[in-house]
Parts: C-alpha cells; sequence; structure tokens
C-alpha cells in the first residue's frame, strides 16, 4: 500500500485477539499469534456478507498476501466505553434506538438459521462507534463473532448496565423486535388414514 506512505500512524487500544493500527483513513488488523488467524479470518467473512446491506461497519479495503492482515474503511468517532455514564436520559434513550435499529437491521440482513437471527455476539461498549458531538451511534466494530439468537433470548451485553442503560436497550428491543420476521413454521404432513 504505497498510498499510505506519510499518512498519519496512530495505535488505538488493542483487541484480545488482533494487533489494530490506523494509517489515514483506515484501520489495519492483523492476529497476536498464529491462532488467531480463524478469528481475522471468520471477520474478514462477517465484514464481507455485511457489505452493502446498509449497516454502519467497516468495509474490507485489501487483504495481505504475504502477511496476515486486512485492512477496513475507519469509522467516524469514538468508541462508547463507560462514556454512556455521562449521558443525559434523552441522550440515552436516543443511543439505545441506535443500538436496537442495528441488532434489527443487522438481523433482517442476514438469513436465520433454525428460527434464529443473526446477531453480534461481542456488541460490548468499546465495539461501540459514537459521533462526540451528538453522542449517537456511527457504527459497530469487531465482527469476529456472529451468532444466532431468538427473539425471546436476546439481551444487551453486560458491559452496557451502569445507570440501567442495558434495560432501555432490552425494553427498546422488546418493543420491536416484531420488525425481525418469525422463522417460517414448520409444515407438518398429516398421517396416512389406516
Amino acid at each position: 500500500r504505497p498510498d499510505l506512505r506519510g499518512q498519519k500512524v496512530d495505535i488505538p487500544p488493542q483487541g484480545s485477539y488482533g494487533h489494530t493500527v490506523f494509517i489515514g483513513d483506515e484501520a489495519f488488523k492483523g492476529p497476536l499469534a498464529g491462532h488467531w488467524i480463524n478469528m481475522i479470518d471468520k471477520e474478514i467473512g462477517n465484514l464481507k456478507q455485511l457489505e452493502g446491506k446498509g449497516l454502519p461497519v467497516p468495509k474490507i479495503t485489501c487483504e495481505g498476501r504475504n502477511a496476515v492482515f486486512y485492512g477496513m474503511t475507519r469509522l467516524p468517532g469514538d468508541v462508547l466505553g463507560r462514556r454512556f455514564e455521562e449521558l443525559s436520559l434523552d441522550e440515552l434513550y436516543a443511543l439505545a434506538r441506535d443500538i436496537v435499529d442495528f441488532v434489527i437491521n443487522m438481523a433482517n440482513a442476514l438469513p436465520q438459521r433454525n428460527g434464529a437471527f443473526a446477531m453480534h455476539d461481542d456488541l460490548h461498549c468499546y465495539n461501540i462507534v459514537i459521533d462526540p458531538e451528538t453522542n449517537r451511534l456511527s457504527g459497530m466494530i469487531d465482527f469476529a463473532d456472529v451468532k444466532y439468537c431468538k427473539k425471546s433470548e436476546w439481551r444487551a451485553h453486560w458491559t452496557l448496565r451502569g445507570g440501567g442503560f442495558d434495560k432501555l436497550i432490552e425494553a427498546e428491543f422488546d418493543r420491536r423486535k416484531s420488525e425481525i420476521p418469525d422463522p417460517p413454521a414448520i409444515k407438518r404432513h398429516a398421517s396416512p388414514s389406516v
């Protein structure tokens, strides 16, 4: 990527399985150790599946050939972290709606499996990116784990507890979960009469 020469380099707080470096408007990620390569592969695959689905997620910009890494667009804003503890009630309600919008839109963007919808399985406070001016959602990061969940089982990540923020998110989800289609009914065949 010779086009990156002279660009500003920044090293953000690191995740549990990958090294991340910001160069210009892109983020580059590689595994901490060889056994984490499968997590990198999963994240690349998940982001490619979500591309073009209207979700605020990074887009893959390149994949390394001689080294294990990939590049992606850098989402504008800052990670939420524990900042939600400083937000007003109105800001918390708005952010809870944004988070639930994302959950529902992702569920509708990917096919269901066995009556369960696709969800970001690590939707914690450090994977939520917000606009620091408006405190509204800018996007979600870290897509190594996409799991499937039934609507009756979905809960906000435990890192969003504090001041009842997790309960606001869960109440918003419960109010709107009907926006995720129910799985098709299983067709039962009538048993032959004797």
